[in-house]
């Protein structure tokens, strides 16, 4: 288990780093990428960030990002984490940080669906958010 975490833990790292390397660093939070180095990016304040500090988006580069709650799409990452969401707690959207997938699954009742924006949209009696939770 405990190896498991390790390996996990560094693939999380290694990803942040794998990012900010391809110049593709995006704060999750206010979407910002004007950093020097990933020490740089996490030590800075980020007034949208519930830490305070800027949190490094970990999904992959792509031609358009989705909020995981709504499923709105937009080319900019930024765009997309400064625009209001109605069904985020943070009123912000927060983009989706999964690969694109043939089907998703809720991590809250196992349900599936082909459609990411059906999934998210569509009711789930067992998450806490109401809504399906995409794995």
């Amino acid at each position: 288990m405990k190896r498991l975490f390790f390996i996990l833990t560094m693939s999380c790292a290694l990803c942040a780093a794998a990012l900010f390397a391809a110049d593709r660093a995006f704060c999750k939070y206010c979407g910002s990428s004007s950093f020097g180095n990933l020490q740089q990016m996490l030590t800075s304040s980020c007034s949208k960030s519930p830490t305070g500090k800027h949190q490094p988006y970990q999904g992959a580069p792509r031609r358009f990002y989705l909020c995981s709650y709504c499923a709105t799409e937009s080319a900019s990452f930024a765009q997309l984490v400064l625009s209001p969401c109605s069904k985020s707690p943070r009123k912000y959207h927060d983009a989706y940080e999964g690969t694109e997938k043939t089907f998703y699954i809720c991590k809250e009742c196992g349900f599936e669906s082909h459609s990411f924006k059906q999934l998210v949209t569509s009711l789930c009696s067992k998450s806490p958010r109401k809504y399906h939770n995409p794995l």
